[in-house]
């Protein structure tokens, strides 16, 4: 499912090498079907994989709320390291959202 989203070797390498690609690739093949866009995949994905990275997950777990508020804002803090768009008042709710799936 990497393979629909992105064609760069090095960002499939990425994606495929973090921990729970499995569920991650899952999770955007469930998009996909509902008919979500390339675009919305591709950044998906890309949320997907920097919150495995900031919670840290290595497999599945319960996130309580407090360490869900906590990630969330660390992540809001942290954007502009990796990302040209601002944060806006929806972003917490998008990261609990898409961390929850």
């Amino acid at each position: 499912m990497f393979e629909l989203c992105m064609k760069e070797p090095r960002a499939l390498a990425r994606h495929r090498a973090a921990p729970l690609a499995a569920e991650r690739q899952r999770f955007i093949a469930h998009m996909h079907e509902r008919g979500v866009g390339l675009v919305n995949l591709r950044t998906a994905a890309g949320h997907l994989l920097r919150f495995v990275a900031i919670l840290p997950m290595r497999k599945l777990r319960d996130v309580s709320e407090e360490e869900l508020e906590r990630t969330a804002r660390r992540w809001i803090d942290d954007r502009h390291r990796y990302s040209k768009h601002t944060p806006g008042h929806t972003s917490i709710l998008y990261f609990r959202w898409i961390v929850r799936k």
